[in-house]
C-alpha cells in the first residue's frame, strides 16, 4: 500500500497489449512548443499500456480502448510529463498542454478532469516552488474537505510527496470514502509506480557537464571521489530551505576526495540562477544545466521534485534518492563512518 503514493515514473516502457472488448475514449489537442515529434501516452487497462502518438505542428489525436475508468498520462519524447486526465468509456477529451509545464494543462471532456486541471492551475505557484510540506498540506486540506470526491484520490496518488510521509498518506487515503477511491484505480497506479521507481533507482549517475557561475564548462565525474551527493534545486527551493547551510556543513565535514558536493540548478536561465547564488560564498560545486530535468544525462534519473538529493558511490550507483536532506546525510554518515 505504501507504494501507491510515490512520485510517478517518467520512464514506463511496457508495450501496448492487445485490445479487448472494452469501449474507447478519444483525445485530441495541442502541445505548445512541441513541434512535430512523437508523444507517449500511458494508461492502465488490463495491464500497463503505452501508445506512441505522433504530434504534427503541435497537434495530436488518437483513440484507445479501456475496460474501466483510469488515469491517462501524456509525456514528451524525452519522458517529461505534459499532463494527466481521468477518463471513462466514451469520453472525448480536448487537451491543451504546454511543454515543461504540466500544471498548466487544460483538459476538457468530463467534470473530474476539468476540476483536476483547475486545482493545478489555481495552485501553480505552490507546485512550482516544490516545497513538499506546503504541497502536502494543500492536498491534505482538500482531501479533508472533499472525502466523497474522486479528485481527492487522484491528487493524493499523483501529487502528494511521500518519501517521509508514507504513514500520513495512508491515513489520508483511508479517510476518503470507498466510492471515491476505487480499488482498481489504486491497484493500477501502484503497478505503474512499482515498475517506474525500480527503473529510476537502477540508473547510474553519469558524467554530467554544467556551466559554472563564471560561465566556464565543468563536468561532474562520479569516480573523482569515493562518494557524491548531488542536489537538484531552483531559486524558490533554495530560498525556502536550509540547503545552503546543509551543503556547507557537508563540505566542511568531508574532504573532496571522500565526498563530492554538487548543486545542480534547474532554474530557467543563468540570469535567475546567478542572481540567486550571488551571496552564497559557496565552498561546494555549483552548476546550471541546459534543459534542467530534460537534460540528456539527467532526465533518465526521474527528478520530479525540488530540492531532490542523490547520494552515489564512485561508480555512479545510487545509494539514496529522495527529497530528504536528513536521510541523504544519514546515508553519507553510514558509508563514510
Amino acid at each position: 500500500m505504501k507504494k501507491i503514493v510515490f512520485i510517478l515514473s517518467f520512464a514506463i516502457t511496457l508495450l501496448l497489449s492487445a485490445c479487448g472488448d472494452g469501449s474507447t475514449f478519444s483525445a485530441e489537442g495541442t502541445v505548445k512548443d512541441l513541434g512535430s515529434q512523437n508523444m507517449r501516452v500511458v494508461y492502465y487497462s488490463d495491464g500497463t499500456q503505452l501508445l506512441t502518438v505522433p504530434v504534427k505542428d503541435n497537434k495530436f489525436e488518437f483513440k484507445a480502448e479501456i475496460t474501466q475508468p483510469t488515469i491517462v498520462e501524456f509525456y514528451g519524447a524525452n519522458k517529461t510529463l505534459l499532463g494527466r486526465c481521468y477518463v471513462d468509456k466514451g469520453d472525448d477529451m480536448e487537451c491543451s498542454f504546454i511543454k515543461n509545464s504540466p500544471q498548466r494543462a487544460n483538459v476538457k471532456g468530463n467534470d473530474v478532469s476539468e476540476r483536476w486541471c483547475k486545482f493545478l492551475n489555481d495552485n501553480i505557484e505552490t507546485f512550482a516552488r516544490g516545497d513538499s510540506k506546503k504541497i502536502n498540506s494543500m492536498i491534505a486540506k482538500y482531501i479533508t474537505s472533499n472525502k466523497q470526491d474522486i479528485l481527492s484520490t487522484l491528487l493524493l496518488i499523483t501529487e502528494y510527496i511521500t518519501p517521509e510521509n508514507n504513514d500520513e498518506a495512508i491515513k489520508l487515503l483511508a479517510s476518503i470514502a470507498p466510492e471515491a477511491r476505487p480499488q482498481h484505480l489504486i491497484e493500477s497506479y501502484e503497478a505503474l509506480l512499482d515498475r517506474g521507481n525500480n527503473v529510476k533507482a537502477r540508473e547510474k549517475v553519469s558524467m554530467t557537464s554544467y556551466f559554472s557561475s563564471t560561465d566556464s564548462l565543468s563536468t561532474f565525474v562520479p569516480h573523482e571521489s569515493s562518494y557524491s551527493i548531488i542536489t537538484f534545486s531552483n531559486d524558490p527551493t533554495r530560498k525556502d530551505s536550509k540547503l545552503e547551510s546543509d551543503l556547507r556543513t557537508l563540505r566542511e565535514d568531508y574532504p573532496n576526495k571522500r565526498l563530492q558536493v554538487v548543486d545542480i540548478s534547474f532554474d530557467p536561465d543563468t540570469m535567475t540562477w546567478k542572481r540567486s547564488i550571488r551571496d552564497d560564498s559557496a565552498s561546494w560545486k555549483q552548476g546550471w544545466v541546459v534543459g534542467g530535468a530534460s537534460a540528456h544525462s539527467i532526465e533518465r534519473l526521474g527528478i520530479s521534485r525540488l530540492p531532490f538529493y542523490i547520494v552515489a558511490d564512485s561508480t555512479g550507483k545510487q545509494l539514496y534518492r529522495g527529497t530528504s536532506i536528513n536521510e541523504a546525510k544519514t546515508k553519507i554518515k553510514e558509508v563514510l563512518k
